[in-house]
């Protein structure tokens, strides 16, 4: 889980970003083996209903629940979060005294990158696709051999999970507008050399 949260410190609010490894949700699902072949093909997924991720149980919470006068305390805008994740916000963020007004996060995939095959020669990982070819664009670009003739870019563009229509979006006009910026005519793609790498879509 990432994200930001927003605190009161003495008078002042400040941000701050928060990153939480540790797996904490889980989206249970029935075993294959234990659905028929007509169940299977049927099934259809309702993100409402099926996608819910699940924290803890309640049994557990209720054991690990703090006493009363801590729970008054830490009522404030907080409460919007559960119980249990709300300690552990608070332990991770640790800024003694603070008080949490908002916040914004998001779930993430916690399993760790590895490297497989027989000879270690391919990458398991999250993110792949952006993480990968980012990474080896900027490298490439770091390396690369200064030239009075030609501009070297690397572009890194937002937002392709929706459609790249936002302002940094690969659908946008942003790149044209930094292109004209540092050209003194027109530009022209005559004598561009692009390359646009996907490596995670196979897997």
């Amino acid at each position: 889980m990432a994200g930001k949260v927003a605190l009161r410190v003495g008078d002042k609010v400040e941000e701050r970003l928060l990153r939480i490894s540790k797996p904490l949700f889980y989206v249970p699902n029935l075993a294959i083996h234990l659905k028929t072949a007509e169940e299977i093909g049927a099934f259809k997924i309702n993100k409402e209903q099926h996608l819910q991720p699940i924290l803890c149980s309640a049994i557990a919470e209720q054991l690990s629940q703090g006493n009363e006068d801590e729970k008054q305390e830490n009522k404030d805008a907080a409460q919007r979060l559960p119980p249990a994740l709300e300690r552990l916000v608070r332990q991770t963020i640790e800024v003694p005294g603070a008080k949490l007004l908002d916040w914004d996060f998001c779930l993430m995939d916690a399993t760790p990158s590895r490297l497989s095959g027989i000879h270690s020669e391919f990458i398991e990982s999250p993110r792949l696709d952006n993480l990968a070819s980012t990474f080896a664009a900027f490298e490439a670009l770091v390396e690369a051999k200064q030239s009075k003739s030609d501009i070297l870019m690397a572009v890194a563009f937002d937002h392709e999970e929706v459609g790249s229509e936002s302002l940094s979006g690969a659908n946008s006009n942003i790149l044209e507008v930094a292109c004209c910026s540092f050209s003194t005519s027109s530009f022209s793609c005559l004598r561009c050399f692009l390359v646009s790498p996907l490596c995670a879509n196979g897997g």
